[in-house]
């Protein structure tokens, strides 16, 4: 039995993307979705940020108000989830072209099992390129990705649950078979062009 082709598929700073992708002069902007820094008196959690908010030390979590401190200059925005949920349909519908087998983990990351996709569309590097490709086209936005086996998942989620994820995860990724090196060159590479 041949091992089984697992994708994660997870869009880059999901909701920030979004907004940006919404409102074009938020490009190159610190952005930051969550809760009102002022109106709120502080209180809340980002939920979201750009990497241009991160580069001022942000990220998903934490408290507004300390966000606030670090980045006043940033553009804050409030969560719209319904919105964000719509967007995130749109992409599993790409998903599904290529695979039943979508295990969601979160509105903005997926598993997808690609094992009995290769014989239609080629080998999972080259699926997840088009994953990629396909959410850049049709959504504008950018998704990263790696590429494991059953078993490498296994191991790596056993190692986060007895809490020595660290030591075991290196040795899981070079040892157990995920193809590292393919991993990266999809999160490297840029889409083709359309």
């Amino acid at each position: 039995m041949e091992p089984r082709q697992i994708l994660h598929v997870d869009l880059d700073a999901f909701y920030a993307s979004v907004e940006q992708r919404e409102n074009p002069e938020l490009k190159g902007k610190p952005v930051i979705v969550g809760a009102d820094p002022k109106g709120g008196k502080g209180r809340g959690v980002i939920a979201a940020c750009s990497y241009e908010a991160r580069k001022s030390g942000l990220h998903s979590a934490m408290p507004i108000g300390r966000a606030f401190r670090l980045c006043p200059h940033g553009v804050y925005l409030p969560v719209r989830m319904g919105y964000y949920a719509e967007v995130s349909r749109q992409i599993r519908k790409v998903f599904a072209d290529y695979t039943e087998l979508v295990e969601p983990i979160s509105i903005d990351e997926a598993f997808l099992d690609v094992t009995a996709s290769r014989k239609l569309f080629g080998e999972a590097r080259r699926i997840a390129l088009s994953i990629k490709d396909r959410i850049r086209e049709e959504q504008a936005l950018t998704a990263s990705g790696g590429i494991a086996t059953l078993a490498d998942l296994r191991a790596l989620k056993a190692a986060a649950a007895s809490g020595i994820a660290g030591a075991i995860c290196g040795r899981a990724l070079y040892d157990g078979g995920l193809d590292l090196a393919a991993a990266l060159a999809l999160m490297a590479e840029p889409a083709s062009p359309c």
